[in-house]
């Protein structure tokens, strides 16, 4: 079967189950939630994962990508599919205009008071939860194509991150479980277009990186970073480091390896004549 059509297929099924959520689910969880919400969000170790829907940590983390392996294609498709979430996400927010789970209990507790939520903010679809699939998907066709070992385990392993974004969006009661399965195959779309934007047009992919100037730029953003997040109401770099930071050498040390395993092979690949 061929990506493009294992993509529709998936998107397909996606939007579909967001169709039957609406209608049979999202009630019906919203009422258990109120009863008895799940604490998902509340663990110490998977809380910070949630930030992965952020596009602060998101570009940080992709920085630090580059940095270490030096790939401009895998980093180049994740950051174009995030910034076309943007007009994937934001149109569909304001149309629906829905309503976020938390904001109906404030409306429910507080009737008399006047409730302005701007339309922007919509509960559908999910913003999160449709950064981190496209993430996901930009990165899949670069890890598969490098065939080292380790990429069997990388690619589920994304697709199980961008899927507990999802589900503490729902625990957290920003979301409903259409809006995030709706977010998700918004998601794999922006990460397919953004794969083919990259495969289709070389200039986007500029072989300067190998320059000193441009490294030395790549690590000042990596640095800057975590500062100029200081500007949001919360900063998701600084949660990410203050749970994970002893993992950081593991984190590297596994990017090194699997860049120099692509790397070996693909340098010994035949040569090919025209």
């Amino acid at each position: 079967m061929k990506p493009i059509h294992s993509l529709l297929i998936a998107v397909t099924a996606l939007l579909l189950l967001a169709l039957g959520s609406y209608l049979y689910v999202d009630q019906w969880l919203f009422q258990r939630f109120l009863e008895d919400q799940p604490t998902l969000h509340e663990n110490m170790w998977l809380s910070p994962l949630r930030e992965l829907g952020k596009a602060w940590l998101s570009v940080w983390l992709l920085l630090i990508l580059l940095l270490v392996t030096r790939q401009v294609r895998p980093t180049m498709a994740a950051l174009i599919a995030m910034l076309l979430i943007i007009p994937l996400v934001t149109p569909a927010k304001f149309i629906t205009g829905r309503v976020r789970p938390a904001q109906r209990i404030e409306i429910m507790q507080q009737p008399q008071a006047e409730h302005d939520f701007a339309r922007y903010e919509s509960s559908f679809p999910s913003g999160d939860t449709a950064t981190a699939f496209a993430i996901a998907t930009a990165l899949t066709p670069y890890v598969v194509r490098a065939s080292v070992p380790a990429s069997r385990a990388i690619v589920p392993i994304l697709f199980t991150l961008a899927s507990l974004v999802g589900m503490m969006r729902l625990t957290v009661m920003k979301h409903y479980v259409s809006d995030v399965l709706a977010g998700a195959a918004f998601g794999i779309v922006a990460g397919y277009i953004a794969w083919l934007i990259i495969e289709k047009h070389p200039n986007l992919r500029p072989h300067l990186y190998t320059t000193p100037l441009a490294r030395a730029i790549t690590l000042g953003l990596i640095l800057a970073l975590p500062f100029l997040a200081m500007l949001s109401n919360v900063n998701p770099i600084t949660l990410f480091l203050k749970q994970y930071w002893m993992f950081t050498p593991i984190f590297l040390a596994f990017i090194l390896y699997y860049h120099r395993r692509a790397t070996h092979k693909q340098n010994n690949l035949p040569e090919t004549t025209n």
